[in-house]
């Protein structure tokens, strides 16, 4: 008796970045995945011998244009694509604008605009090989291409050692899958070791101390590997078609390869946030002294790189969300987050202190503003992602974002920053700097005109002839009524009840 359903006979792993496009008569794929790997390896050892220690001059450009167009060829051509001549004529355009520069070397403009026809000569291909006829292109698919390479750049690597690995045992598919995690987590140190080092000159120090130790073929290692990666992956579309056409699942990742990325950075974030736990319970001028800093300057130093670290690790978890449930990503998603609430906490101390040293403006209330949302972001990552419930991310992130934007409009920065700035003047803390205020706006006038009385009689004469020059001479049936707004009303209206009470200047 026949089962209702066969037992599955071993079958080949699918992934939704690397397609499978096993046709009758095409050539077997684990020829063509070796190529790409080894041909991606020659890459990643050229760039460093040419690269490594040099600007990027023209030259250099032409010649990495040159290996890489000539190596996308090899491949098309070994796996028969229908598409390979058509990637002959786009190669050569590509190898044509790197290479004029070399005639053209004096013409600052022309390197960006050669750069962008390398790169649009490189997009028409990637949308041909997607299968898209030229005639055809439509805005949606010219948004897909940068997605389509980001996901290509960060994953398809992955992708094609996996696929290597499908004859192999079982134990084989996980070493591969902790070597590509050991990748994904180097190219994440790099950006995060860079962040935190000039966000703090003493964490800075410290790394320096390590890197001393560190041998001389480290950094040539990483950006062979690190080129290798993307280059491999990149090459791969010579013979692969993207899927464009469509919306494309997300790859999951191997529990083994989300384990080694997330265990790799924990250890990093804990350095790093037990240097800011430092910072946030010791005194200003003690941790700016230990810093080699003034208090202004360290106020000032790393309050963007903090705030980018935090972006990026809540964004890196975001997309690392597409292989949970797993206990591995909720506990150290859990541990980094924690982490990165320190971060903001000492952002948020650095954006205070600069505030007491020089004032607030209009920047500093948008960073707070970005600050804010990153920290309720973390929350909502939490409440949704953390809880098997992604879907529900996005679009709490976005609504908490509408929300601070509508708060951010009721409360009126320019009032804010005309009554803080008046706040630390009357305290002697900081000088107050009138033409600033002058220029915020009339949503700063109202504030402006109720905090007169409180501030010096010098000070007054020299705010209130501004004030009736900018916003008093002209009557609202002097301008067009499509100009009109509430804001200039109620700064009139306010100048015009405060007549009176004006002060006798000379």
């Amino acid at each position: 008796m026949i089962p209702a359903e066969a037992p599955s006979v071993s079958k080949p792993l699918q992934d939704p970045v690397l397609p499978s496009q096993h046709t009758p008569g095409s050539q077997p794929p684990q020829r063509l995945l070796h190529m790409t790997l080894g041909l991606g390896l020659l890459f990643g050892v050229v760039v460093d011998r040419l690269w490594f220690g040099h600007d990027p001059s023209a030259l250099l450009l032409t010649l990495l244009t040159l290996l890489f167009c000539s190596s996308g060829l090899l491949l098309a051509w070994q796996a028969v694509s229908p598409q390979r001549y058509w990637q002959l004529l786009w190669s050569a355009v590509a190898v044509l604008c790197q290479g004029l520069l070399l005639l053209r070397s004096s013409t600052g403009i022309l390197r960006p605009l050669l750069l962008l026809g390398t790169l649009a000569a490189l997009s028409l291909f990637l949308l041909q090989r997607g299968k898209v006829p030229l005639g055809h292109i439509t805005l949606w698919h010219c948004l897909q291409v940068p997605r389509v390479v980001l996901g290509t750049v960060l994953a398809r690597t992955l992708t094609l050692l996996r696929a290597t690995a499908e004859p192999a045992s079982l134990r084989g598919l996980h070493a591969l899958a902790i070597l590509g995690g050991m990748a994904l987590a180097l190219m994440a140190l790099a950006v995060f070791i860079l962040l935190f080092a000039l966000a703090d000159a003493g964490f800075g120090r410290w790394l320096e101390g390590l890197v001393f130790e560190l041998p001389e073929f480290a950094p040539h290692l990483l950006l062979v590997l690190l080129a290798a990666w993307i280059a491999s992956g990149l090459l791969s579309l010579a013979w692969q078609s993207p899927e464009l056409g469509s919306r494309a699942a997300p790859a999951a990742l191997h529990p083994w390869t989300l384990g080694v990325l997330l265990a790799t950075l924990c250890p990093l974030f804990l350095v790093f946030a037990g240097f800011q736990l430092a910072n946030l319970f010791g005194a200003a001028a003690e941790t700016a002294a230990r810093s080699g800093l003034t208090v202004a300057e360290f106020a000032r130093q790393g309050f963007f790189e903090l705030l980018a670290s935090a972006g990026l690790t809540l964004g890196l978890l975001t997309l690392l969300s597409a292989s949970a449930p797993q206990r591995w990503y909720r506990r150290f998603a859990a541990v980094l987050l924690a982490c990165v609430g320190i971060i903001l906490a000492s952002a948020g101390q650095r954006i205070a202190l600069y505030v007491q040293s020089f004032g607030l403006s209009i920047d500093r209330v948008v960073a707070c503003t970005f600050t804010a949302w990153i920290a309720l972001g973390i929350l909502a990552f939490f409440a949704t992602v953390l809880r098997q419930r992604p879907g529900a991310f996005i679009a709490c992130l976005a609504g908490l974002g509408i929300a601070l934007c509508l708060l951010l409009a009721a409360l009126n920065p320019a009032a804010l920053v005309v009554r803080s700035n008046v706040a630390l003047a009357r305290g002697g803390q900081v000088p107050l700097d009138s033409d600033y205020l002058l220029n915020l706006g009339e949503d700063a006038v109202p504030a402006l005109v109720n905090a007169l009385p409180a501030l010096d009689p010098g000070t007054q004469c020299l705010l209130v002839p501004s004030l009736l020059e900018r916003w008093a001479a002209a009557s609202d049936d002097s301008t067009d009524w499509r100009e009109w707004t509430w804001s200039v009303r109620r700064a009139r209206a306010s100048l015009q009840n405060a007549a009176p009470r004006w002060p006798r200047c000379p």
